[in-house]
């Protein structure tokens, strides 16, 4: 059956709740599942993955997938931007009827988070990455508020940067998404002990050409610095004999 022929009926809205209880587990990222009536949430089950705001007895967005649903008469799949719910989703959802099919009692969604691929891709490349430095280094991801994946290494970290931490402005990652475009800033001696460079690349959604966020990467300096102190330690000291 094409998904837009899928009718639900309001008495089958049971087995939906089962379905999603059940498979739930296999959503990575999370899911959220929820129905509604022609004004309000009815019922949510979340899974890792929640939808702030959206609870029991509160009205739903008219421009959410539930309202869509409904104005629409069938299923639909949407890709939403951060303003609707505060955060990027990926939604599918459909109308409810009546036993008779004679009129739309309400709406049943499924959403789940939408991330771009880095993010999806994160904890199989980053340590990889962090630990094949030979100084060591430290990479991080962000929305476009917060830090949301990090990875340092063995060597070198970067500890004041944690996930759900603001971007601080002058920073970066703050420079970054303000510039719109790769950015190299040198941190001096003071913050680590020895100079760091940070790279800062924006994140872009491939069907909305949005910046949705910065990946970001840390590397120490300080073998490079070592080097310089020493040769001209040694320049110094070579002049002092020839004197």
């Amino acid at each position: 059956m094409e998904q837009n022929n899928l009718q639900v009926h309001e008495n089958e809205v049971a087995f939906l709740k089962a379905y999603f209880n059940m498979i739930s587990h296999s959503f990575e990222d999370g899911a959220c599942f929820f129905t509604t009536d022609l004004e309000k949430v009815t019922y949510k089950q979340a899974e890792i993955f929640d939808m702030q705001g959206l609870d029991v007895g509160t009205q739903f967005s008219q421009r959410g997938i539930a309202a869509q649903a409904i104005q629409s008469r069938q299923v639909v799949t949407q890709d939403l931007d951060r303003n609707i719910y505060g955060i990027r989703v990926h939604a599918v959802g459909g109308p409810v009827w009546n036993e008779n099919d004679s009129e739309i009692v309400g709406a049943w969604a499924l959403t789940t988070p939408r991330q771009h691929k880095l993010v999806n891709a994160f904890e199989a490349f980053a340590p990889i990455i962090t630990e094949s430095l030979p100084e060591g280094g430290f990479i991080c991801i962000t929305d476009r508020e917060k830090c949301i994946k990090r990875q340092g290494s063995a060597k070198f970290d970067m500890t004041e940067i944690q996930v759900g931490e603001s971007i601080r402005d002058g920073s970066c990652l703050a420079e970054t998404l303000k510039q719109k475009k790769q950015v190299m800033i040198d941190v001096d001696a003071a913050v680590f002990g020895f100079p760091v460079r940070t790279v800062g690349v924006p994140l872009v959604d491939d069907t909305t050409d949005e910046i949705v966020g910065t990946f970001n990467i840390g590397i120490p300096r300080k073998l490079a610095t070592d080097l310089k102190e020493l040769a001209q330690n040694l320049d110094q000291g070579l002049t002092g004999v020839a004197a």
